[in-house]
C-alpha cells in the first residue's frame, strides 16, 4: 500500500491529519517530520489528541488499496 498523508484544515484552524499505509507506529515518525517541516515554515502544529486506528480500520484501508490494484491493467 502506498503511504499517504491527508490533511484537513477547518475554517477555525483545526487540523486533522490521517496517515495511511504506514506499518506499525512509523506514522508517529512521519508526524514528527511533518511537525518539523511546518515549524520551519513558521507554523506551530501541536497535537491535541491522537487517535490510533483499530485493526479493522487498518485492514479496511489495506483491502481498498488491494481492490484498486486488481482493477489496474498491465497491458
Amino acid at each position: 500500500m502506498a503511504r499517504t498523508v491527508r490533511a484537513e484544515i477547518s475554517t477555525n484552524g483545526h487540523i486533522q491529519i490521517d496517515f495511511q499505509g504506514f506499518p506499525g507506529e512509523t506514522c508517529f515518525d512521519e508526524e514528527e517530520s511533518l511537525a518539523r517541516i511546518l515549524k520551519s515554515l513558521g507554523l506551530w502544529a501541536v497535537p491535541v489528541s491522537v487517535h490510533k486506528k483499530s485493526v479493522e480500520r487498518i485492514e479496511a484501508e489495506i483491502g481498498l488499496e488491494e481492490e484498486r490494484r486488481k482493477g489496474v491493467s498491465t497491458e
